[in-house]
């Protein structure tokens, strides 16, 4: 069996890092995908380029964390493609690090609402042409940190952990229709968004087991898999890519260290 080639596919995140790399990994499977972010440039170019593989893309401009704006770019997504058989949320933000007691309701609020919200709300409007079509794909992106935890980012950590809560109860509830829920923990991978905290790679790859950092493409292989409809027993599931790192130690200290800095 091979991907269900034809079909439509909405990433939110598309436009760069992690989700540009899952969007790309559709895209070299045949479907047609429409990116819902906020970047507007860089998702303009990622349409571009994904159409140069062959495919329908589109560019959708979406606030993830309002419920109105992803009705309406769902619904746009769903007139062009007539289909919605994969949806892929992999939109988020960084908040400065800070311990949860220094957190403010801003710095918590905006994490939530981007991260849990956005997927809700996508699932919300994208799961009733699944049901109605009794096919569907839907993959949400976490992060090892809901499995760890992470210093100075308590509010990204309970957004990561209510979205894999999410993502198991949907699985119970939407299994009878065809359609599979899983969500994707990726280790550290090098991103924009990870760059420019000032990681240093090197001494974190030697505290991984397979010595060296993830890369969107490793989190967009994974993600071609289960949009496949060889990937259709495996639901309810949170899959860990990150080379080992969940079972590698705490790295506390190091974690603390920008906070004490």
């Amino acid at each position: 069996m091979e991907t269900k080639r034809g079909g439509g596919a909405i990433v939110t995140g598309g436009s760069g890092g992690i989700g540009k790399a899952c969007a790309f990994a559709l895209a070299e499977c045949g479907m047609d995908v429409a990116i819902l972010d906020q970047k507007r440039e860089e998702g303009l170019k990622t349409a571009e380029e994904l159409i140069g593989l062959g495919v329908k893309a589109r560019y959708i401009q979406t606030d993830v964390s309002d419920r109105e704006q992803v009705k309406r770019s769902v619904a746009r997504v769903y007139d062009e493609f007539q289909r919605i058989d994969v949806l892929v949320n992999a939109a988020g933000i960084v908040s400065p690090l800070k311990y949860f007691f220094e957190q403010t309701d801003d710095d918590w609020d905006r994490i939530i609402r981007v991260h849990l919200y956005g997927t809700y709300y996508t699932m919300k409007e994208a799961t009733p042409p699944m049901m109605r079509q009794k096919y569907g794909r839907i993959m949400n992106i976490s992060s090892i940190d809901a499995f760890a935890g992470s210093c100075g980012r308590a509010n990204y950590v309970a957004a990561k952990c209510g979205i894999e809560g999410l993502s198991l109860t949907a699985a119970k509830e939407l299994g009878e229709y065809g359609i599979t829920v899983n969500a994707v923990r990726p280790g550290f991978v090098v991103t924009p968004l990870t760059i420019a905290r000032g990681y240093d790679f090197d001494a974190i790859a030697q505290t991984i087991p397979r010595q060296r950092m993830g890369t969107p493409g490793d989190i967009g292989r994974v993600i071609a898999f289960l949009a496949k409809e060889e990937s259709d027993y495996i639901t309810g599931q949170i899959i860990a890519v990150d080379g080992g790192l969940s079972i590698s130690g705490s790295g506390i200290a190091n974690e603390l260290s920008p906070l004490k800095g």
